[in-house]
């Protein structure tokens, strides 16, 4: 099962704007800041919970800045964060204590397309389940697609106070 250890966008300001282009809906999960995806061993989930539990407690709550809003080359549009290093650290402790719950086994979407991600990336897939971890996190808010094109500069304050586990 993927499990998706993430931070729920739920500030005003943000949701109103997000809501307000009028976006194609990408999944059925609300807008939310994804620090680590990973494919779950199936025995593993109340051993995740108390991990992510543990790091909520002792990590949050944290203030990012959302520094703009764009589409990607996919058609995903998206709010931009500033990397801030608390926002890196999280990120990274997530990762490191998580990361033995994952099912080496499984052939998750990177694996499928592995030979299409640089020597670097494959790297971070085969210690981590993921090309987009670590130094190569890039914080971002996924809010939908579209076929047009955004881009522009806000400057929004969002304050992170806890941790959602989503399973797929």
């Amino acid at each position: 099962m993927k499990a998706i250890i993430a931070a729920v966008l739920n500030d005003e300001a943000s949701t109103s704007i997000a809501s307000s282009l009028k976006l194609e809906k990408i999944d059925r999960l609300p807008y939310h800041l994804t620090l680590y995806s990973l494919e779950l061993l199936e025995d593993k989930k109340k051993e995740l919970e108390k991990i992510v539990g543990n790091i909520t407690n002792s990590s949050l709550p944290l203030t990012e800045r959302i520094t703009g809003i764009e589409t990607t080359h996919y058609r995903i549009v998206r709010f931009s964060l500033e990397n801030s290093s608390l926002l890196q650290e999280l990120h990274e402790r997530i990762v490191k204590e998580c990361n033995n719950l994952r099912d080496k086994n499984v052939i998750s979407k990177p694996k499928q397309f592995y030979h299409e991600f640089s020597k670097e990336e494959q790297k971070l897939i085969d210690l981590y389940g993921r090309p987009n971890v670590m130094q190569r996190f890039k914080p971002h808010i996924t809010i939908g697609k579209t076929e047009g094109n955004i881009k522009r500069k806000i400057d929004i304050n969002i304050s992170i106070n806890d941790l959602e586990i989503f399973y797929l």
